[in-house]
């Protein structure tokens, strides 16, 4: 599985990523995963992890910018290492404001940063396979949404 995108909203959890080729044609199925139900904390610890890594990479005032939360990282694969953009959202002036980081080639991504990124990608996954938020054992009234797209 590799993770192409991650976008989170409220507790709506977007991933779309890749299945491993099936066949000797080496066709790639790409999924996109979707969930309203709320994910560990240690999910929102790994993708707000990637905060100070956007901050610095766009050069903008980390005294503003600290409250930002992250709520979308764009993974690029390649034989020399993942690249990433990462959208930040904060409200500055009573205004939301959302920034991208220019995308940070696998030559720009220090070992810390790397170390953040496996991070996301394991708590994403786990995500996918059901690690979830621990929910209330006795509401049964609780409805989950789940939906997988194929996407080719």
């Amino acid at each position: 599985m590799e993770i192409s995108k991650i976008k989170v909203k409220d507790n709506d959890i977007e991933i779309i990523y890749d299945l491993p080729p099936q066949s000797k044609s080496n066709e790639r199925k790409t999924v996109k995963f979707y969930c309203d139900e709320e994910p560990r904390t240690s999910f929102f610890d790994a993708i707000n992890g990637l905060l100070v890594d956007a901050i610095e990479a766009t050069g903008l005032d980390d005294k503003i910018w600290s409250s930002g939360i992250v709520t979308g990282v764009t993974l690029k694969h390649s034989d020399s290492g993942t690249g990433i953009t990462i959208t930040v959202q904060n409200t500055v002036n009573d205004l939301c404001v959302v920034m991208n980081t220019p995308h940070l080639s696998s030559s720009l991504v220090s070992d810390e940063l790397q170390k953040r990124i496996d991070k996301l990608i394991i708590e994403s996954v786990a995500y996918i396979q059901g690690k979830r938020a621990q929910m209330s054992l006795f509401d049964a009234s609780e409805e989950i949404s789940i939906r997988q797209f194929q996407m080719n």
